[in-house]
């Protein structure tokens, strides 16, 4: 891990090589905190391994859902993060329903369809996770052989394209394919309760009735500082159209609620 570190050059980022939810991920500024962050990882990996990469400063996160049948791949849609930050990147938002610019559309998915041919995922969904640097250069991260957590796979992607995502990938376990097909295109996301995400919290709090919410839980007894996803107290997942006021306060919620600024 030190040789790494130093041939990559710090800030890292140091996380175990095969888990999710932001379980034992940490960025490390210097020397003195690799240590810990590498023995973090690896006693929570399954096979006791960790990755020590790159860390891209003020890139945009994103992942592409899809799914693949007999080597053909179908992308569905595209999902923005949001993040913690330093130094463990829990994710806190996730928001379906906006589009790439053609140009770095095409460039993500050539990154995609390359990790995909280089793992063999030829059947069944994937999601894989990029990183869009502002130099315009795109990483990609990592590939789960799976849907999407956090909603994504189970809600989000119906909810914005109006494909059953979950009734493919159960398609495609069972040997046959129907096929993607698309509905309306909507705007649909995700907000997490935490210390973090106050504006979330008065939200819950309030119970406020609204159309565009589809389902929401709340555990305030819960709430901690985040160091993984399982440590979220709550959530409530939202619709609406892309170009209404709705979208616009639900996706810019965490930064707008209390009107410190606008998106």
């Amino acid at each position: 891990a030190e040789l790494a570190a130093a041939r990559i050059g710090f800030p890292v980022i140091v996380k175990p090589c095969d888990r999710s939810g932001s379980l034992g991920v940490t960025k490390v500024d210097g020397p003195a905190g690799l240590d810990d962050a590498v023995r973090t990882a690896l006693a929570v990996s399954f096979c006791g391994e960790a990755v020590v990469e790159r860390f891209v400063a003020d890139a945009r996160e994103i992942s592409v859902e899809g799914i693949s049948w007999r080597g053909e791949y179908f992308p569905l849609s595209v999902t923005f993060k949001e993040t913690t930050g330093a130094p463990h990147y829990v994710e806190i938002g996730q928001h379906q329903g906006e589009v790439l610019p053609p140009e770095v559309e095409k460039a993500v998915l050539r990154q995609v369809k390359l990790g995909l041919a280089a793992l063999k995922i030829e059947c069944g969904a994937s999601h894989p996770e990029l990183l869009l640097a502002p130099d315009g250069k795109i990483y990609l991260t990592e590939i789960g052989a799976r849907m999407g957590g956090d909603f994504i796979g189970s809600d989000l992607v119906r909810l914005s394209t109006g494909y059953d995502f979950l009734a493919g990938v159960i398609e495609t376990a069972f040997g046959r394919f129907s096929g993607v097909r698309f509905g309306e295109c909507r705007a649909a996301g995700v907000w997490f309760a935490a210390p973090e995400t106050p504006e979330v919290c008065d939200f819950l709090r309030r119970k406020t009735a609204h159309p565009a919410v589809v389902r929401s839980e709340f555990h305030p007894e819960d709430l901690k500082p985040l160091a993984r996803s399982a440590d979220r107290a709550g959530y409530f997942i939202y619709q609406c159209g892309l170009d209404t006021p709705e979208y616009r306060r639900f996706r810019h919620l965490h930064r707008t609620e209390k009107g410190d600024r606008q998106p």
